[in-house]
This record gives C-alpha cells, structure tokens and sequence, in this order.
C-alpha cells in the first residue's frame, strides 16, 4: 500500500503513547504478528511509543491511514496516576538524579561580581610576563 518512506514519515508523525490502546485494539482485530504481540503485551510508559510505531508499521500493510486515524477518533486521554507522578516530578527536579534545586537565573542576573585581578589595567611599566 505504502512505500518504505511513506509509511516511515506517516510513522514518525503519528506514533504516540497517546494512541496506544486505540492502535492496540485496531492491531489485534487486523493483524498478526507473534513476536509483536509479545512486545504489545509487555509494553509499559517507557516503550509505549516505540511499540506503537511498531504497530503502526503493520496496520499500514492492512489498512489505510484515514482507517487508523478514524479509529483513533473520540479517543478520550485520561492519564494515568503513574504519568501524573512523573510529570510534576520532572517540572521542578531538573534531571532525573539531580538532588541540588534548580537555580534561578534572574537571581544570578542581579548579581555584581567583582572584577578579577587578572582584569584589572596594567600599569605601562609593568612587565606582561612574570619573571
């Protein structure tokens, strides 16, 4: 139905985790794949993504990209507790493992430093090199 590079732009595009019950149930009606079907099973938030565009890769040999997106349709997203913990986890923590509070730009901004020596004029009968 689809060239390798259309099915891979289409692919890009339209994989999300978002999508995954929706292509999940549209996949196990249409399609059959054992090792896929291992990897659907097995998916979590961290794989979603990747295992639906795996699935998306398989509908395209089956059905259209109108009949996916169709079915996608009055998906309603209702996150889940655990996707709630990770993103107000992420909005002030910085990176994952980074137990030192985020600074806070505007106050290094307002800040003065004091000049360095090594900035300060020389004097013409001072030397450039020590020694």
């Amino acid at each position: 139905m689809y060239t390798f590079e259309e099915k891979n732009r289409i692919i890009i595009q339209s994989a999300s985790a978002d999508h995954f019950e929706k292509d999940k149930a549209l996949f196990f009606k249409h399609c059959s794949n054992p090792k896929l079907e291992r990897d659907i099973q097995r998916a979590n938030a961290f794989t979603y993504a990747k295992v639906d565009g795996q699935m998306l890769s398989e509908l395209l040999n089956k059905l259209t990209l109108e009949e996916i997106l169709a079915n996608r349709v009055g998906e309603v997203k209702s996150p889940s507790k655990k996707k709630q913990s990770t993103s107000s986890k992420k909005k002030g923590s910085g990176s994952k493992g980074s137990k030192r509070p985020r600074e806070n730009k505007s106050k290094l901004e307002n800040e003065t430093i004091a000049p360095v020596e090594s900035d300060k004029k020389k004097e013409p009968n001072e030397k450039s090199f020590p020694g």
